[in-house]
């Protein structure tokens, strides 16, 4: 699954999506609400990215 996200981020994502869709737009989340989970999407992201960097330089460099 390498380069793939986490399944629980990429749910995240798409609630957001499906929030940021409904029909009725008051039911819509405002910008002061989105801005954070996007903060933590992002965050959490960066965090998995650098640790499966990390894995693979290790993974890399048993092999020599």
């Amino acid at each position: 699954m390498e380069g793939n996200c986490p399944l629980e981020l990429a749910v995240i994502v798409v609630r957001l999506i499906d929030s940021c869709l409904h029909k009725n737009p008051v039911d819509r989340p405002v910008m002061v609400e989105i801005v954070p989970i996007l903060s933590r999407i992002l965050s959490a992201s960066l965090t998995w990215e650098m640790s499966s960097n990390v894995s693979g330089y290790k993974s890399f460099s048993r092999n020599f």
